[in-house]
């Protein structure tokens, strides 16, 4: 992601998504998105790669930052209620036998 001024919210060019890594702030269409520490991670690991597919491992390791070990299913979990929170299933895509995609861009 390019760099940005501390305390400035990104922007996503084309998408309804704003975020504010300093805060742990996430604003979809307008509304601010409660995020637990998990899910924030994930999404920031979804943005900083928004065309690739990561594995559930990636993202389990994304979701404790390497301190724990977590179950994958776990992670399928934290993708589910990501996408609960974003009100539709469509913006995190699941690649079958691989892992998932984000899908705002």
């Amino acid at each position: 992601m390019p760099q940005r001024p501390e305390g400035q919210a990104e922007s996503h060019e084309d998408t309804p998504l704003r975020i504010d890594p300093d805060k742990q702030a996430v604003f979809w269409l307008g509304r601010k998105l409660q995020l637990t520490k998990a899910e924030f991670r994930l999404l920031h690991s979804f943005l900083r790669a928004p065309t690739k597919v990561l594995t559930r491992s990636q993202l389990a390791e994304a979701i404790t930052e390497g301190q724990a070990i977590v179950q994958e299913r776990t992670v399928d979990v934290h993708v589910w209620s990501l996408r609960s929170k974003f009100g539709s299933k469509d913006v995190i895509q699941t690649i079958r036998g691989v892992g998932y995609r984000a899908n705002f861009f």
